[in-house]
């Protein structure tokens, strides 16, 4: 069979693209990054007005040092200042807050209650004074993970429960409040016993007062329990084998006393156990050879007796 070569190169070059083409071929392309640009950008990352009003608020409470100002200029979206960051690209609103070793001083505005999606917040290592807001985890009851470790806050714990119904459960996993000021009891009725998902609560090196809560393991998730460096008395109470996967717990450093509690050697998940400079009596039972995954064992500085 012949081929008219004329009809093959006349084939060709009719598919192939004129200069014409292209040029339309590109408009298009670049109309539709146009209407990509200002139909979908406004969705993205839009920082909630209201959220960034409350931001600016807590702003003007603190101070940042003067070598290194706190990043948050009034004219970039609030959901790309330092340290901010957004929920999602639909609603704009502020889900974490992550302000560590900045060196911040002031203290914590109640505006700070206004960002009701929070779900992070880490003020840890600053230099902040003063009280939390009342009614701290009533408003903000998202919060996942709480860091306020190493400041100078004061007053009574706010663990006040987060609503006045009871089925209503707390979402808190992490909770460190060490080395603070704070005072007072660990109350009963408290956001702990809402919180079902904790894995950390960190008091560590405040001035708490009272008992150690009977309840405190009334939380299963509990991995890390720290109460040292306070002013704890009483007993250890019973129930701490409910805390199964409990690994370290440290209570050094308070003025409890009586007999090690028999449930603390059926947590098997122990790994440290810090309980210096108290008044623990009694013998140590030779059961804490059940504590197979234990490699930090403190308990100098007490009156415990026998071999």
């Amino acid at each position: 069979m012949m081929i008219d070569d004329k009809e093959t190169s006349r084939g060709a070059s009719a598919s192939r693209p004129t200069a014409f083409s292209m040029l339309h071929l590109l408009l298009n392309l670049l109309l539709l990054l146009l209407q990509s640009f200002f139909f979908a950008s406004p969705s993205q990352a839009a920082c909630d007005q209201n959220d960034r009003v409350f931001l600016l608020a807590f702003q003007s409470n603190i101070t940042a040092p003067s070598s290194s100002p706190l990043n948050w200029s009034t004219t970039i979206d609030c959901c790309f200042w330092e340290g901010v960051a957004c929920d999602g690209p639909d609603s704009g609103r502020v889900s974490q807050l992550w302000l560590p070793s900045r060196g911040l001083t002031g203290h914590l505005s109640t505006s700070l209650l206004n960002l009701t999606l929070l779900t992070r917040l880490n003020f840890s290592h600053n230099r902040f004074t003063g009280f939390l807001p009342s009614g701290f985890f009533s408003s903000l009851n998202h919060l996942q993970v709480l860091d306020l470790s190493y400041n100078s806050l004061y007053g009574e714990l706010p663990l006040d429960f987060i609503s006045d119904d009871n089925n209503s459960l707390s979402p808190i996993q992490t909770l460190d409040l060490s080395s603070n000021h704070f005072s007072g009891t660990i109350r009963s009725n408290s956001v702990l016993q809402a919180a079902l998902n904790l894995t950390i609560f960190n008091v560590s090196n405040n001035t708490l007062t009272g008992q150690v809560p009977s309840w405190i393991c009334i939380n299963t998730s509990l991995t890390i329990l720290d109460l040292s460096y306070n002013k704890f008395d009483g007993k250890i109470p019973t129930g701490l084998d409910k805390c199964s996967k409990l690994q370290i717990f440290r209570a050094g450093f308070n003025n409890l006393s009586g007999t090690l509690p028999a449930d603390i050697y059926s947590v098997s998940s122990l790994e440290q156990l810090s309980l210096p400079l108290n008044h623990f009596s009694g013998g140590i039972r030779d059961a804490i050879v059940q504590l197979d995954k234990l490699t930090i064992l403190e308990l100098f500085s007490n009156e415990f007796e026998g071999p």
